[in-house]
């Protein structure tokens, strides 16, 4: 089963949490159990709150979830993003690509077996 979802979000703090909910319940409709989804998205929305200031507040957070085969990924894309990779526990890759003035971390992680 291959499905996305796509969201864009204003790049302020009060959207933060937000972002990390609907990340987590997205781990665990595609089968992670409920502490792992919520440790890997609260990594990622660590990810995303460093380097966020309130004059960031203008600019947008690109959100996409995406089950692809056996992979499940997370794309964040923001202007204030670091331009390399950050760690986040549980998750077997993270990539970043440049698009004009956004960055964009991808981070996947292989689906669990049933």
């Amino acid at each position: 089963m291959t499905f996305h979802l796509e969201a864009s979000l204003p790049a302020c703090q009060e959207f933060l949490q937000p972002m990390e909910e609907l990340i987590r319940q997205a781990f665990v409709v595609v089968g992670f159990p409920a502490g792992e989804a919520s440790d890997m998205a609260h990594g990622i929305e660590r990810v995303v709150a460093s380097g966020l200031s309130a004059s960031n507040c203008g600019q947008q957070i690109r959100l996409r979830l995406l089950r692809d085969g056996s992979r499940f990924h997370v794309d964040v894309g923001a202007e204030h993003l670091p331009a390399a990779p950050s760690n986040v526990a549980l998750i077997d890759q993270v990539s970043v690509r440049r698009e004009g003035a956004r960055t964009t971390h991808r981070f996947t992680r292989e689906l669990p077996r049933s």
